[in-house]
């Protein structure tokens, strides 16, 4: 056989082969592409989904936030807003809690804007998400039957004082809500707050690994310090949370929690200055930090030393205007709140 017949072989085996290979690699990529769109459908439908590319501990981490976050969404959306419909009714009354409604006066009346059934359903099937957690999904079963009698109230009651309707019969029908709702905002606040202890448990936890992470895998950087300063406020906040209405407060840990946040945001604050990559990003979480700290601060010192609210203060905290009190429980809420919005909004590349 000549050179060239053989050579033309040859190129025939490499042309064969390679257009194998091609096709090998198109039905790979085209699987790949298959399981990407099998993932963003279950996403989509709220599924949940197992990223087989992380580490074994990664995936369990991953898995557990996946469920974690139904219970929080409930609890950012729903929760948040019961409980400041609760609060701004109460405040309105024009009457002791246990009389019930007067229907009269500016703030007459109970408003309620959400709609649970985003968070009904994530309740329904979060037991079906790995991992099983019994006491979670115990919290988070007790808190769905609550809101499943407590919202259909809500929103008759919405109706009923938006509409007026209590200058038609004497505020009778508010007085029969009201003794619905009554024991219903009670119970309903009470498996709130078991379902948050509940979350704060495997959240804080996840939270402390998912930073050790970050320090191990790229060390204090922009990520690290964002993570940071959120992971030490939560724990300082859940504490002045505990403490807030307790006639003798654990000062002593409140102080040794502050000083710890402290810490971290003063070293926050170098990193931001110091002209790191991506380090003029968190500046704006920085004053945040700061005005968190701040309000902490306060809010230690006065129930330290004092001095007592004023009338014209308790005033402001029983209207809900609490954030304008300098110490109070309000502030530290408001300014912690602001924190996490700054958290939620400042992404990093």
């Amino acid at each position: 056989m000549s050179g060239r017949g053989a050579s033309t072989i040859i190129s025939v085996f490499v042309t064969l082969a390679v257009a194998g290979y091609a096709f090998y690699m198109y039905k790979t990529q085209m699987k790949n592409v298959e399981k990407q769109i099998d993932e963003a459908n279950k996403r989509s439908r709220g599924d949940q989904v197992e990223n087989r590319n992380l580490s074994p501990e990664d995936r369990k981490d991953d898995l557990l936030q996946q469920k974690l976050k139904l219970f929080i969404d409930c609890s950012n959306r729903v929760s948040s807003a019961i409980r400041k419909t609760y609060r701004d009714y109460r405040n309105g009354l024009g009457a002791p809690w246990e009389a019930g409604p007067t229907c009269q006066g500016y703030s007459v009346g109970l408003r309620y804007y959400t709609d649970a059934r985003f968070c009904l359903t994530n309740l329904a099937k979060a037991p079906s998400f790995k991992p099983s957690l019994a006491d979670l999904d115990a919290a988070g079963a007790q808190y769905r039957a609550m809101l499943v009698k407590l919202e259909p109230l809500l929103k008759q009651a919405h109706r009923y004082y938006d509409q007026k309707d209590y200058k038609d019969d004497g505020c009778k029908k508010g007085h029969t809500l009201h003794t619905q709702l009554r024991p219903l905002f009670e119970t309903f606040l009470k498996a709130d707050k078991a379902l948050n202890a509940a979350i704060d448990k495997y959240n804080d936890a996840l939270l402390r690994r998912n930073l050790a992470k970050v320090e191990k895998r790229n060390g204090r950087n922009a990520a690290y310090y964002k993570l940071a300063v959120f992971v030490e406020a939560k724990d300082l906040q859940q504490l002045l949370y505990r403490n807030a209405n307790l006639q003798k407060p654990d000062v002593t840990a409140m102080r040794a929690t502050l000083k710890r946040v402290d810490t971290v945001v003063v070293q926050f604050e170098k990193f931001v200055d110091s002209g790191a990559p991506q380090a003029s990003t968190l500046s704006w979480m920085r004053s945040a930090a700061l005005d968190y700290l701040k309000a902490a601060k306060s809010f230690v010192r006065r129930k330290e030393s004092g001095p007592p609210f004023s009338e014209h203060e308790l005033q402001q905290i029983q209207r809900g205007t609490g954030w304008l009190v300098e110490g109070s429980y309000g502030k530290v809420l408001y300014s912690y709140n602001q924190l996490v919005s700054r958290f939620n909004s400042t992404h990093l590349r």
